[in-house]
């Protein structure tokens, strides 16, 4: 999953950590996506969320291409 951080409602960050605190969930490949690139907000994507990856926008397609095959070749 590539998840945006900034979401209506409940933001990426506690979604990915609901789906990582779930037995039946907790092994799908979460890569955060967000215009938040800083320390702060890297090191609660991986802390707080247990997100595999973390992306920042503007995307840089090629780096996402590799990022997915990296996750998906654990």
């Amino acid at each position: 999953i590539f998840m945006d951080i900034m979401m209506p409602g409940i933001d990426g960050w506690e979604t990915t950590r609901k789906i990582k605190t779930d037995q039946r969930t907790k092994d799908i490949l979460i890569s955060m996506v967000s215009a938040k690139g800083g320390v702060k907000d890297r090191k609660r994507s991986y802390e707080y969320s247990f997100a595999d990856a973390h992306l920042t926008k503007p995307l840089d397609f090629e780096l996402m291409l590799q990022t997915a095959e990296n996750l998906l070749s654990k």
